[in-house]
């Protein structure tokens, strides 16, 4: 990722293209701030990125393809922003940190149950986290919000 775009590229840094830009963000330039979050089916990225001039963070979502470009949480945390996250292996949640915690927001399902696109916050207390990370719990469920 750079200033003008988000870009895909082989591991060994060859064949790199622009996925795309981040239109509607606001920014003349931004960094990343953590990696890029892939769905674990592939179809989605989620990018951190802050403004350097306001330091503000946020997600952005894109498909994989570069289409469907937007903020993941517009409006929200607007003074500390949005970082570092991951999807539960299954896919149904994504982790991320705000305000140095750990959040969670339920993904939409092909099932006919609503769900709230409201982030919920799993941790909170004076120890300050940078990055959620998933362990492999058995054949247990790693997190339950229902």
């Amino acid at each position: 990722m750079n200033g003008d775009g988000f870009h895909l590229a082989r591991a060994d840094g060859t064949e790199s293209r622009k996925l795309v830009s981040l239109p509607g963000a606001g920014l003349t330039t931004f960094v990343v701030v953590g990696e890029p979050a892939w769905s674990p089916d592939g179809s989605e990225i989620r990018i951190p990125i802050t403004d350097p001039n306001t330091r503000v963070s946020a997600l952005w979502q894109v498909s994989a393809d570069g289409s469907d470009v937007h903020p993941l949480l517009p409006g929200r945390h607007q003074a500390s922003g949005e970082c570092c996250g991951k999807w539960t292996p299954d896919g149904k949640y994504f982790l991320f940190t705000s305000e140095g915690q750990i959040w969670a927001v339920r993904e939409a399902s092909r099932s006919l149950r609503k769900v709230s696109p409201d982030p919920v916050q799993l941790t909170s207390g004076v120890i300050t986290y940078s990055y959620p990370f998933l362990a492999k719990m058995g054949k247990s469920s790693l997190l339950s919000l229902d």
